[in-house]
């Protein structure tokens, strides 16, 4: 009964492998391995202390560095249970989840915390950027289309998690004078 849905994931990744990927080099695939970083730099970019404190850039850095590690304590133990093989390989087995696209989205993510109230343009546009960071991961059978559907959805979570986690901290802190 379990292995129904496995069966129906795997025979849409095995659609799309199949009918959406190239062998054709449309680009490079180290494209994609900086596009992954676009949305948290950009975060970093747009996100301007008006006060001149530096506290809203230092509430952003802490929750980059808690969103990343909580996204990397979700991907890397997964890799390991989850030994899956990449499309068309038979040696490289940490296929599933995209941690590429859980990078691109997280930082989406935070773009778009840092940015929405601002420029909803500029908050909306790390997505893009997140979407095509998957979409090449995909086109250059680097994952399966439920590899990064998930890495999308660890991303956006990682994000999640690491702002209850930060605005908790913060709380607890006593003011400083």
């Amino acid at each position: 009964m379990a292995t129904q849905p496995l069966k129906t994931v795997q025979s849409v990744d095995d659609f799309v492998t199949k009918n959406l990927t190239g062998d054709r080099l449309i680009v490079s695939p180290a494209i994609d391995t900086v596009l992954k970083w676009t949305p948290i730099v950009s975060s970093l970019v747009f996100n301007k202390d008006r006060s001149g404190t530096g506290s809203s850039l230092m509430y952003h850095a802490k929750m980059i560095a808690a969103s990343e590690a909580v996204m990397n304590g979700i991907i890397e133990p997964l890799k390991k249970l989850v030994p899956r093989n990449r499309p068309g390989s038979r040696l490289d087995r940490d296929s599933f989840p995209s941690g590429h696209t859980a990078t691109a989205f997280m930082g989406a993510e935070l773009l778009r915390r840092a940015t929405k109230d601002k420029s909803p343009l500029i908050a909306y546009a790390g997505y893009g950027v997140a979407v095509a960071t998957a979409a090449m991961r995909v086109y250059n059978k680097k994952h399966w289309l439920s590899d990064v559907l998930a890495g999308a959805a660890i991303g956006v979570l990682s994000v999640v998690i690491a702002n209850a986690m930060v605005s908790r901290r913060a709380q607890q802190l006593p003011a400083s004078n």
